[in-house]
């Protein structure tokens, strides 16, 4: 009796020899309503397992519902399969590609679209500025020195004034 004594008491728990040790507790056990609020599981059956029904055919013979059939399914084509993939895939390339040119050609005429823009506020003011461009076309700094380099490589405008302090003049 003693000894169930013995195995029922938890021993004390030790206070922490310092402020960052942590002190450990005991878990706290839980009721048991956990297993009744589970429904039981029924066991699935095995897949493989399969019982034939059994047919009677024209003859009278017994034969299972599978065998009934009188003409053999044809085993599937897996060449066929693999040059519809390879087909697929490459028309997938071709979409992508197809995409890709359509809207590398939308990219090029909305430039253009803005090139323009910005040749006629040049024609109107004789002289524009970056933020001039960055303005009418609500682009960043960098975006309006791209399109102002562009139009001076093309000739439509040429930089007036120092690097830091520039003005871009409309040529005729």
């Amino acid at each position: 009796m003693a000894d169930d004594q013995n195995q029922d008491i938890t021993p004390p728990q030790e206070s922490p020899q310092s402020p960052s040790e942590p002190t450990i507790e005991p878990p706290i056990q839980s009721s048991d309503s956990s297993s009744t609020d589970m429904p039981p599981v029924a066991p699935e059956a095995p897949r493989d397992a399969f019982t034939p029904v059994l047919v009677e055919d024209e003859n009278g013979a017994n034969k299972a519902e599978n065998e009934v059939s009188e003409s053999p399914v044809p085993a599937p084509q897996t060449s066929a399969t693999t040059q519809t993939q390879s087909l697929a895939q490459q028309d997938g390339h071709g979409f992508i590609k197809s995409l890709l040119i359509k809207a590398q050609a939308k990219i090029q005429f909305n430039k253009t679209k803005k090139l323009n823009k910005l040749i006629q506020l040049a024609q109107k003011k004789q002289i524009i500025t970056n933020d001039d461009v960055q303005k009418l076309l609500r682009v960043s700094d960098a975006t309006a020195t791209r399109y102002l380099v562009k139009l001076v490589q093309q000739g439509r405008i040429t930089r007036v004034g120092s690097p830091h302090d520039a003005k871009y003049q409309f040529v005729r």
